[in-house]
């Protein structure tokens, strides 16, 4: 897996996610119009067993930041949670418990927001 850290966006994907998005809305493009455009752009991931639970995952992140979550990319970043926890038990049991931590904090965030 390209990942350098636990946080969301320490992830190629993740990060390729959130340069996609934001570039669209310094270009002027609105919430749901930069949204359409990193699935144009990373949809194909979506299916991906490793990086469609990070697709999701750095899609809602970017939309909390933003104040403007998509209830259809809530739920699914809250259902790609546990797979990609389970994506972290090769790195080991220490680096698997800190990428929980980061996760936790999110499904709380995603919750909350709901």
């Amino acid at each position: 897996m390209g990942t350098w850290g636990f946080g969301i966006f320490e992830d190629d994907m993740a990060s390729d996610v959130r340069g996609e998005f934001e570039d669209a809305i310094a270009e002027g493009l609105g919430g749901n119009a930069a949204t359409q455009r990193v699935f144009e752009v990373f949809g194909d991931a979506v299916e991906d067993y490793d990086d469609g639970p990070v697709f999701w995952l750095s899609l809602a992140a970017i939309q909390l930041e933003r104040g403007i979550l998509q209830s259809d990319v809530r739920e699914n970043a809250l259902a790609a949670i546990t797979p990609n926890l389970e994506r972290w038990e090769e790195a080991g049991p220490d680096e698997m418990a800190q990428r929980k931590v980061v996760l936790d904090e999110l499904r709380v965030r995603l919750e909350g927001a709901g």
